[in-house]
């Protein structure tokens, strides 16, 4: 439902996986400017034709599948989300398309809003989901460039870059939200399907 999700209890996200006993110092997870970093997840979303025409279509339907921190006024609210949108095939058929954003902004002018959306600004560029396909969705982020990418399974991977003409800081204090858009109690914004193996991973 539109007003649940999974939304973590870290918004620093205290990295596992380090030398002693599997805990790495108390080291948090923090993209910063510069830093490299990715997110996975296998998803199986709803047909798109399910969706009520009242909801809406294109961007006004977005079922985020991941997201960390939330769109603000203020330069400062960096955030980062894996998400799907709504768009029409050649035949005027429903279908997802997948898209990754990157919000924030570099060091030279931390007053200044950036942003990185691989595979949403241009329709030539959207890379289209099949209904009742499970694909392996990345949202990756370096310092030059950010990607999307989608792997159907038993599939060829294909992926979409944007190059970044300065490294964007995405880095917040807000917790990740799993599902939906956080804070959100719009359907629109809430994620219908299976989501499986999310990975975030600070060296992709």
């Amino acid at each position: 439902p539109a007003a649940a999700s999974m939304l973590s209890s870290d918004p620093g996200f205290e990295a596992l996986g380090g030398t002693t006993n599997g805990v790495d110092g108390g080291v948090a997870f923090d993209p910063e400017t510069s830093a490299s970093f990715s997110v996975t997840a296998w998803i199986k979303p709803d047909d798109p034709a399910l969706v009520p025409a009242a909801v809406g279509s294109g961007t006004s339907v977005s079922p985020n599948i991941a997201q960390k921190g939330t769109r603000q006024t203020a330069a400062t609210s960096h955030f980062w989300k894996m998400s799907l949108a709504m768009t029409t095939n050649t035949a005027g058929q429903k279908r997802w398309f997948a898209f990754c954003e990157f919000k924030g902004a570099t060091v030279a002018a931390p007053s200044v809003e950036k942003t990185a959306k691989p595979g949403y600004l241009s329709a030539a560029g959207r890379l289209l989901l099949e209904p009742g396909t499970a694909y392996k969705m990345e949202c990756i982020k370096t310092a030059t460039s950010a990607t999307v990418a989608v792997t159907p399974s038993g599939g060829t991977r294909v992926f979409k870059t944007e190059t970044l003409a300065a490294p964007i800081n995405v880095s917040n204090d807000r917790p990740l939200s799993v599902g939906k858009k956080p804070g959100s109690l719009f359907g629109n914004d809430s994620y219908a399907g299976i989501i499986d193996n999310l990975v975030i991973d600070k060296t992709p």
